[in-house]
Order: structure tokens, then sequence, then C-alpha cells
């Protein structure tokens, strides 16, 4: 999970281009469930998403970051945002559109949280409702070894990131050191991110043991692919 605060997390993804992803949701919606009005966004992060999809739905969010979720309300203020673990969350509404993005289901880290998460997210669907997951990388494609640099710099915030993959088991190892520069001075934050490797056919098989219909679109928002699964009574 992210450690480093709502603002730095900000700066480091500044280049994500989340209006157009929004915007291509949006276009499945249309095309899969047209008139869809509500949607919840789990595992909601800081809200950029919501931001944009909110042009267009009611949207709500969960998200186990309480940091992160003051950021989400403060971008959407019409919205419930709510903290919540997406492995057993429980809301008082029903959406025609749940969405789970930035490869978030990948930090539930076995298959069976994989199930439970699909199947909350399920008893949250309206009838005939659809529900979008981003996976992370497969098994087969994550490399270990690598090691990425990202600089960042937004508002007079500069932020360099280092991580290192290496892998455990079914699980993918990424720590990450930050160095953060702004006018008061320097911070460094160090965090490790743990996520299952899934493949597309265990993807596929948790989708139906959730009692949903699942179709796949292998470029998705931004190469990463998309599960889009239906719920059907």
């Amino acid at each position: 999970m992210y450690g480093i605060p709502a603002e730095y997390y900000d700066v480091v993804y500044g280049n994500k281009n989340y209006e157009r992803e929004a915007h291509v949701v949006r276009r499945m919606v249309a095309e899969r469930r047209p008139g869809s009005q509500s949607l919840l966004d789990v595992a909601c992060g800081t809200g950029v998403h919501s931001l944009h999809l909110s042009c267009y739905y009611e949207v709500d969010g969960i998200d186990v970051n309480a940091g992160f979720l003051v950021s989400a309300r403060e971008r959407n203020p019409r919205g419930y945002y709510s903290e919540g673990d997406m492995r057993d969350f429980s809301l008082d509404r029903m959406y025609d559109i749940v969405v789970c993005l930035f490869s978030s289901i990948g930090y539930v880290r076995t298959l069976d949280n994989v199930r439970k998460t699909l199947v909350r997210c399920r008893e949250h669907l309206t009838d005939g409702g659809l529900l979008f997951v981003e996976p992370w990388f497969t098994p087969d494609e994550w490399i270990p070894g690598r090691v990425h640099v990202l600089n960042a710099e937004r508002d007079g915030i500069k932020v360099c990131r280092m991580d290192h993959s290496a892998v455990r088991g079914g699980v993918s190892l990424n720590p990450c050191l930050y160095l953060v520069g702004t006018e008061d001075g320097l911070q460094h934050y160090q965090e490790t991110h743990e996520m299952g490797l899934f493949t597309m056919q265990e993807m596929q098989e948790a989708f139906a043991a959730a009692g949903l219909e699942v179709d796949y679109d292998p470029i998705g928002l931004m190469g990463r692919g998309l599960y889009i699964g239906t719920r059907k009574e």
C-alpha cells in the first residue's frame, strides 16, 4: 500500500492521463449499459478518476487510506467516500457501475481475496450492472531484477522515486524509496508494494465464481488490459 502523503502521490502520478481513462470507461459503459447513472470507485485513491467520472455519473468511493480519502472528498464533494477494505466492504447503496482501476486488485495478493473482492463488488451492482477491473501483471509478464527511476515535479514539489522489482511465490515485490524536495527541505519515504500475480484464466475463473459474466479487453485503459464483468440474475 502507499504510505506517502496524498500530495506527493499526486505529484508522482501527475503525468497519468486520468481524464482520458475516464472517457474510455464512459465509452465502454455507453456501449454495454446505456443510461447508467451511479458509479462506485473501489480503491479510489486520491480521487482523480472520480473527479473526471463525476462529470458523467454520481460517484462514490472507498479506500483503505484515510489520507487519500481527504483528497478524494475535496475533488468530488458531492460523493460519499468511506474508509474500507475492498475485500469486505458493505455500503447501503447499489450502483450501475463499479470500477477497480490502476491495478489496485493486485493488493489483495491471493486468489481467494480476489474472489472475495469480486463478490463484494457484485453485491453492490444493480441487475445488469458492470464491473471494470484493471489487472496487475500476470506471472509471465513480471520481470524480477529491474530497477526503475521516476522523477516528477509539480507546484514546487520535486519527487524522485526508485524501485526494484522482485518476486516471492506468486507475489510481486516492489521496494520503493522516495526523495521529496520542497522549499522547506528534503524528506524521504520507504515502502514495499506486494501485489498478487494472477493469470488471465485465474482472473476469469474468479469472475465466474463471483457470479459475473466476464469479457476481456487486451488494451484497457493504459495497456494492462481490462476485465469487464456483468451481473446477471
